[in-house]
């Protein structure tokens, strides 16, 4: 690519000004006014669609799905004191440099000591979808020009437990659109934010059935499926348990919750793999059809929605389960809920037992 290779030796001449410092591609735009776009092709050779090899002289670490970029040159091939972090480095020869010398497989990628919460936000911040920085998408004013109460991005919800990894599996719900939001506060829409107002929620089984529905169904999903590995697990404590992202990170506010226009879920699907990626999830639930497509676009998969199917997905070196469903306010929804949640619970345990076997 001319237009890369053109730009490569302003790249590698701001990295070089300071060896050692690690730059995620939004900050190398800035520095060398290359969009960001281009960065990555222009340090990197395509091995995988998220896996690259780096340049010589260019080293690579990768935090949750996000990549840094650092000049070490001939320093690279040296053996570095051991460390106890766990980050990657992809080499010329296809196989991971751990830091500390050892080798291991593409296929055997080692979680790095971030947070789940901390990678999703690294990956907002690059994204330029983040709740608190500048918001950067580049279709903002396609997206809200015929819309008078636009609420930019929300972030992901984010059960504590969730982020401990309490269960042996983790679950994420991928919905729709918010449907309606009165939280113009950047802060509120932040991750943190989102889980104070969730933490701060009556979840008592009435009071959530009168006035969220939706999210009342996604509790009881989410109980039938997580008390495969905690029987005991309560209604009212299920919700730190799971997390939940949309397929629209930005809010029309529509009448009566209406849903969001069709040009928002196109725009928002580059957005849906990278986020999955940093949320880490075991069992993947997307309620509704247009999460349905935003997974099938982004993963090369497909799965039976009508008749209550199940598929695996397959990234960085991790076996995903993933049901879908339709959105809880749809009526077919609750056929689809009656007919196979415990089917789906007998998927999961048998999913539980597979993994543990391994």
């Amino acid at each position: 690519m001319p237009y890369d290779a053109a730009r490569t030796p302003s790249l590698i001449a701001c990295l070089q000004k300071e060896p050692g410092r690690e730059f995620l591609a939004s900050r190398l735009q800035d520095r060398t006014t290359v969009p960001k776009k281009f960065v990555r092709r222009a340090l990197t050779l395509d091995r995988e669609q998220d896996a690259r090899i780096p340049m010589a002289g260019v080293t690579m670490v990768q935090k949750g799905g996000l990549w840094h970029y650092s000049w070490t040159g001939a320093q690279r091939q040296a053996n570095p004191a051991p460390q106890s972090q766990t980050e990657t480095l992809p080499n010329r020869e296809g196989r991971l440099i751990l830091r500390g010398g050892q080798e291991a497989p593409w296929n055997d990628r080692r979680r790095g000591p971030m947070s789940i919460s901390d990678d999703v936000k690294r990956y907002y911040e690059e994204a330029g979808i983040s709740a608190v920085v500048p918001f950067r998408c580049r279709h903002l004013q396609e997206c809200k020009r015929t819309c008078s109460n636009f609420i930019e991005a929300q972030e992901a919800y984010i059960g504590r437990e969730y982020e401990k990894g309490t269960l042996p599996r983790r679950l994420l719900f991928l919905s729709l659109d918010a449907g309606q939001s009165e939280d113009t506060t950047p802060d509120k829409r932040t991750i943190e934010g989102v889980r104070r107002t969730e933490e701060k929620s009556r979840h008592d089984e009435t009071s959530q059935r009168r006035d969220r529905p939706h999210w009342y169904y996604t509790h009881s999903l989410a109980l039938i499926l997580l008390r495969t590995f905690k029987p005991d697990l309560a209604f009212a404590d299920v919700h730190r348990y799971f997390a939940h992202t949309t397929s629209v990170k930005c809010c029309m506010n529509k009448l009566g919750q209406a849903m969001a226009d069709p040009v928002m879920y196109r725009h928002c699907r580059q957005y849906i793999r990278p986020e999955v990626v940093a949320l880490r999830p075991d069992i993947l639930v997307t309620q509704g059809v247009k999460a349905k497509i935003a997974i099938e676009k982004s993963f090369d998969a497909s799965a039976d929605l009508q008749r209550g199917g199940h598929t695996f997905l397959e990234f960085q070196g991790r076996k995903v389960l993933w049901i879908p469903t339709y959105h809880p306010r749809n009526g077919r929804f609750h056929t689809l809920f009656k007919e196979h949640s415990n089917r789906w619970a007998d998927i999961v345990r048998r999913f539980r037992d597979e993994s543990t076997a391994v």
